[in-house]
């Protein structure tokens, strides 16, 4: 009520809905069936329309740049198409929809995109939200993606497959919280941080793999989760100070074999084997591009062993074979770029 009874201060009684100025700032819970925002508009504020559950069509004008944090949490809304005009997309805008089915962007937004009705950036080097009620059980994040955004598969409980790509660095807070029908998790080797609540509730899972290169677990980031084994690729000693005082409750604990690999200010590649017995060959394979430009090998002797390319090359992958003879992994290979 800062602006109750001022000439800016527009209460729309026909709709239980608030507006200041030009901004739309609530909507009363029981608002329903399709309502336009006045054209003009230029913000949706932060829950504007929170609760609003028995709202199942909105139209947003061209005017409205900005759309507020949880703008949308738990609304009824069944499918949502994003104007032009949009720039600003707050943090868990559509969490727990219950209902949607498509989040649309228009062709012509220059920061947002939607791909089979699911909402990215517009260089889809970032997922924001898969609607809950998107029809399928198994989907695989494009591999542009690097970022999966906070709440992006909150309550996607039809889902029972997500393959994240290598590329993912980011696993926003609450990320799959409440994906009850996951079995099985595979945190991608180079994302360094579990954040908090992100697979909180997924009862149905059964294992989780979780490599080298994650440094911290954050706050029920497994929360409600009981009854899955973890594959941790390190050692025993790693798995202690990285879960830190936050005791998961799992079955089991497996320390797997695999690769650390860090490159130094002056571009040498350091390769370390990890649970993987001494006399094994390690191999460093160049790229540029997709061209093969150079191979080195070397024996492991229970330390790092230490690379440098002579040729110019975009990224390099390493792998433990038994030996250059026998040609035969002795774990999933580090891509490295």
């Amino acid at each position: 009520n800062a602006f109750f009874q001022t000439p800016i201060y527009n209460y729309d009684s026909e709709w239980n809905v608030l507006y200041i100025g030009n901004h739309f700032i609530a909507a009363n819970q029981n608002i329903s069936g399709e309502y336009t925002v006045q054209s003009g508009t230029k913000t949706i504020a932060d829950s504007a329309f929170s609760a609003c559950g028995n709202l199942t069509d909105i139209t947003i004008p061209n005017s409205v740049v900005s759309i507020g944090n949880h703008a949308f949490d738990s609304c009824g809304l069944k499918s949502i198409t994003i104007p032009k005009s949009v720039t600003n997309i707050g943090e868990c805008a559509f969490y727990t929809c219950f209902d949607l089915k498509s989040i649309n962007v228009n062709t012509d937004n220059p920061a947002y995109c939607s791909e089979d009705g699911i909402l990215y950036n517009k260089e889809k080097t970032e997922i924001i939200r898969f609607p809950k009620e998107k029809q399928g059980t198994s989907f695989t994040i494009p591999n542009s993606v690097a970022s999966i955004a906070a709440g992006a598969f909150k309550d996607c409980c039809k889902l029972t497959t997500v393959l994240i790509p290598n590329r993912v660095k980011n696993i926003g807070d609450d990320a799959f919280n409440t994906c009850t029908g996951l079995t099985g998790v595979k945190i991608p080797d180079g994302v360094e941080s579990i954040a908090k609540g992100t697979f909180f509730d997924c009862s149905g899972l059964t294992s989780v793999t979780i490599p080298q290169t994650v440094t911290s677990i954050g706050e029920n980031a497994f929360g409600k989760c009981k009854n899955f084994d973890i594959y941790y690729i390190g050692s025993q000693d790693d798995w202690n100070e990285i879960q830190g005082g936050n005791l998961l409750k799992y079955k089991n604990i497996y320390y797997r074999s695999g690769i650390k690999a860090t490159v130094s200010d002056d571009g040498k590649i350091i390769v370390e084997p990890i649970n993987i017995e001494k006399m094994k060959t390690v191999i460093l394979a160049f790229y540029n591009g997709d061209k093969l430009v150079e191979m080195q090998s070397g024996r492991y002797n229970g330390t790092g062993i230490t690379f440098k390319s002579t040729k110019d090359y975009t990224r390099a992958k390493a792998m433990v074979w038994e030996s250059l003879e026998s040609i035969l992994p002795v774990c999933d290979a580090k891509n490295i770029e």
